[in-house]
């Protein structure tokens, strides 16, 4: 059997998100997930590209329809909706040990001044329940959920967070 292109083609699903970028720009396109993923079992997710060693991730920009390289330390955030926002494999921002999830309204400000709302969900150990603790855990990702729709956020573009709801 002869070695062609084909041959080293990994299949790819596309899923359609907002991207915003260092410097301000936001773009509409569609990002390409493999059906699985090299540090885990099951599909690949959108957080895995973003915590991956990759410099470039190839994505189709829907403005111009031409595949563009985005570099990945340049991405802030990534919005996505509909079916694919329920499909990131563990539930957004519970990591931690505690019994109690806790619930916040709120407002990240990005580093270009994008403001992006949302919920975060997360459980802490007695004692460190509070939301900057959980900010200060290592994990990279900050996962806001408004409606049908889920931001993924990479916290070193987050210029600030603040409580919406405060009782």
């Amino acid at each position: 059997m002869p070695v062609t292109n084909e041959t080293f083609r990994v299949p790819k699903v596309g899923v359609r998100a907002s991207v915003h970028l260092a410097g301000g720009g936001k773009m509409e396109v569609v990002l390409y997930l493999s059906d699985r993923a090299p540090m885990h079992d099951g599909p690949e997710q959108i957080s895995d590209l973003l915590t991956s060693d990759a410099g470039f991730l190839p994505v189709r920009d829907l403005g111009s329809d031409r595949v563009t390289l985005l570099r990945r330390e340049a991405i802030m955030a990534v919005s996505v909706s509909g079916d694919y926002a329920g499909s990131e494999e563990r539930e957004p921002g519970e990591i931690g040990a505690g019994t109690d999830t806790i619930t916040e309204e709120v407002e990240a400000i990005l580093a270009g001044g994008a403001r992006l709302r949302g919920r975060i969900r997360y459980a802490m150990p007695e004692g460190q329940r509070r939301l900057q603790d959980y900010l200060n855990l290592p994990e990279p990702l900050v996962f806001l959920r408004e409606d049908a729709e889920l931001r993924i956020l990479c916290k070193r573009w987050v210029a600030s967070i603040g409580v919406q709801n405060v009782s």
